[in-house]
């Protein structure tokens, strides 16, 4: 089975190189020729993935149709560019082409991915996939789990042929929504403790109750949107707010350490080029958690942060006042 892969950063090149490992043939399309030569030449991406050698039967093109006509297209580039990167192909992607997303974030509309995909794509089998998953540790073998939620059943049980070996699990949920929400709502609580983790309040006992805090607001907005509160306490929404929040390999984190140094958003964007996914999230889930009655008061205090209302002081006691109250 060839499978293709949408984007060649860290997370595609890491997943891509999984799936080649489980025999199957992949081609990934990178608009960077640059990362497509050095892909195809030496086996390797140090521009995103350095230090790990992909295997053979992973190749590179910069031209996206060459990906036309493969059953199975992954998804994994930045939010923002996914509806117009599927709208460059030649020709509308066949209706038995099966997508698999594993990107993360809410549109300026309000929708998320899999509610994108669904638009672009109503008659193409559709998945999502979210949960604990560092790039840089699936890449290592390191003992990985996730969670692939769809409609369709005959998808997920291609998603675990291709993904499952013996360091890399995948479950299976019926909720979509509940699912995706518990992967992009805890990147905006990974951000904020990026930024708490410097200040002289900051301990081991922060990270408990500050997860205590994130998860109430994660599940309430998840069942007002009409998803399984329950399931923000699996992978997707618990495992994965632990792990994006405390580790040091965190896009999300890392910018809120940023932050906390005395950096502005715009400073980080021109030192990042894309902004991690937590920044734009935070400010359509509050749109969203307006438009159906629901209350993120933590959510409400990191934009105050990121707009510099307050410092991270205010921060810190916004947050220690919350822990009273909620």
């Amino acid at each position: 089975m060839r499978i293709g892969v949408l984007g060649l950063g860290n997370l595609g090149s890491s997943i891509g190189r999984l799936i080649a490992n489980n025999g199957h043939d992949v081609l990934a399309w990178e608009y960077n020729q640059q990362v497509v030569d050095e892909v195809n030449q030496t086996h390797c991406n140090s521009r995103f993935l350095s230090g790990i050698r992909l295997p053979a039967n992973l190749t590179a093109t910069a031209d996206i149709n060459q990906l036309a006509g493969l059953d199975t297209l992954v998804i994994t580039m930045p939010s923002p560019f996914i509806a117009k990167t599927l709208a460059s192909f030649a020709e509308p992607i066949a209706d038995g082409t099966s997508l698999i997303n594993l990107s993360k974030g809410i549109s300026a509309e309000g929708k998320t991915i899999y509610q994108t995909l669904l638009q672009l794509a109503p008659n193409n089998p559709i998945a999502l996939m979210s949960g604990p998953t560092i790039a840089n540790e699936i890449a290592q073998d390191k003992l990985t789990a996730i969670v692939a939620a769809s409609a369709s059943d005959a998808l997920l049980d291609r998603i675990e042929q291709l993904f499952s070996s013996a360091y890399f699990s995948v479950r299976r949920d019926d909720d979509p929504v509940a699912v995706e929400l518990g992967g992009i709502l805890k990147n905006i609580y990974a951000l904020a403790m990026g930024i708490v983790v410097s200040h002289d309040a900051y301990g081991q006992n922060f990270n408990g109750a500050f997860i205590y805090l994130a998860l109430k607001e994660m599940s309430a907005l998840i069942e007002a949107l009409g998803g399984k509160p329950q399931v923000t306490y699996g992978l997707s929404g618990l495992g994965d707010l632990l792990t994006t929040a405390l580790s040091d390999d965190s896009h999300n984190r890392h910018m809120g350490t940023l932050l906390a140094s005395g950096m502005s958003v715009e400073q980080i964007k021109q030192q990042l080029a894309v902004l991690p996914e937590g920044y734009n999230s935070l400010h359509q889930a509050l749109k969203l958690a307006t438009n159906h009655g629901c209350s993120l008061p933590l959510a409400e205090l990191i934009k105050q942060r990121l707009e510099q209302v307050i410092d991270n002081d205010g921060l810190m006691k916004g947050i220690s006042q919350l822990l009273k109250t909620q």
